[in-house]
């Protein structure tokens, strides 16, 4: 059986004794990925205003495509940063959990085999998600089509199991693909059949153990958000209460937009403390839920 208490004990263990080493992974990649993020994304955030602005005003969906179409390189060359720069760094962190191994320079920038398992066994698994919830879907609808030919209580009953068994469907897969980038990175495999393997007889215990971590990282989220963008939470709530309004939420998305281009204006205090926090939270994030894959990994691998 899976220990979920010992292992959250020891990932945040690590995380807390092994800053450094963290810190020295993560930084070179993660400033990569910062400085694309600040070049990048102002421009699909202007083009995204530019959008609304043409909606709103009823003009042509020729010249609305041709605006999302304007914005495709940027978006094209974010990701493009963000598949060198994640691999790089889940690879890494995930060498000195599983492996021992760490940088000898106070950077680590390199892109090899671990890296590129890690990038295909992602793309695989987007894959491997929407098939099933494509299949998912379907079976969904399939029996809320039939269910409704009953009417009533039934029919309800119905579509609710179904809903139901659907979620829980992709959650317990996502469970069992939770350690997918460890075991390839230990075992220089793609991870999949391995986690897979791993993972059988442990869903209850990893998935508390995923709980606990997800509500930790929603905890720094909200931080990074509450320090960052001040005001979000209040126009986010704005924007709920003016659903009924079409005119009144337009208003309300431009002026967060407003605020979110603002943002990347280095000129101004703001958009350095964004800039930073932004950087932080990346490196933050990343090594919590890296070093839990990593820790929950060594556990399984250990009893078995």
């Amino acid at each position: 059986m899976f220990p979920a208490f010992k292992a959250i004990r020891s990932s945040f263990g690590y995380f807390i004794s092994q800053a450094p080493t963290i810190i020295k992974i993560l930084w070179a990649p993660a400033a990569l990925m910062m400085a694309a993020q600040l070049y990048f994304t102002p421009k699909m955030v202007e083009a995204q205003f530019a959008m609304i602005d043409l909606e709103a005003e009823g003009a042509d969906p020729s010249l609305i495509l041709t605006q999302f179409s304007d914005m495709l390189p940027s978006i094209g060359a974010l990701y493009l940063v963000m598949a060198i720069a994640f691999p790089m760094m889940i690879a890494g962190l995930l060498r000195s959990i599983v492996r021992g191994e760490t940088p000898s320079l106070p950077f680590y920038l390199r892109y090899g085999g671990d890296e590129l398992r890690v990038l295909v066994a992602f793309i695989l698994l987007i894959i491997l998600v929407m098939i099933i919830y494509l299949v998912g879907a379907v079976a969904v609808f399939a029996i809320t089509a039939v269910s409704s030919l009953a009417g009533g209580t039934i029919a309800g009953v119905l579509s609710g199991v179904a809903m139901l068994v659907f979620f829980g469907g992709m959650v317990w897969f996502l469970v069992r693909m939770s350690l997918v980038y460890a075991a390839g990175v230990d075992g220089k495999t793609l991870g999949i059949a391995q986690s897979w393997a791993m993972t059988k007889g442990s869903f209850f215990g990893l998935f508390f153990f995923w709980i606990v971590i997800m509500v930790v990282m929603a905890l720094f989220l909200l931080l990074f958000v509450g320090v960052s963008m001040p005001g979000y939470f209040a126009d986010m709530y704005q924007l709920i209460q003016a659903a009924d309004d079409p005119g009144a939420a337009a208003e309300i998305e431009k002026r967060m937009i407003d605020a979110q281009i603002a943002l990347y204006d280095l000129s101004k205090p703001a958009g350095w403390l964004y800039a930073a926090a932004t950087y932080v939270m990346t490196i933050v994030s990343t090594a919590i839920w890296v070093a839990a894959s990593g820790i929950a990994y060594r556990y399984l691998k250990e009893a078995a």
